[in-house]
């Protein structure tokens, strides 16, 4: 499994984190996803053999107030 780590902006709540981990879990490829709150993380783990596409991740939070990176 591939880890991707990203910095998530716009957090403020358990229910913000919930949202943020769920909205990641919908993405292709996506195995597990780990949203740090407090730290202001996700960390996004992959399939080997498929490379995540942070277009697709940005437009999946494009209608949300996070503001999502790779770090």
């Amino acid at each position: 499994m591939r880890q991707t780590t990203y910095r998530v902006k716009g957090m403020m709540c358990g229910h913000c984190q919930k949202h943020v981990q769920e909205t990641l879990e919908k993405i292709k490829g996506v195995e597990q996803v780990n949203v740090l709150l407090e730290e202001g993380k996700a960390e996004v783990h992959s399939n080997d053999n498929y490379t995540l596409d942070f277009e697709e991740i940005k437009r999946a939070f494009a209608d949300s107030n996070y503001l999502i990176e790779p770090i």
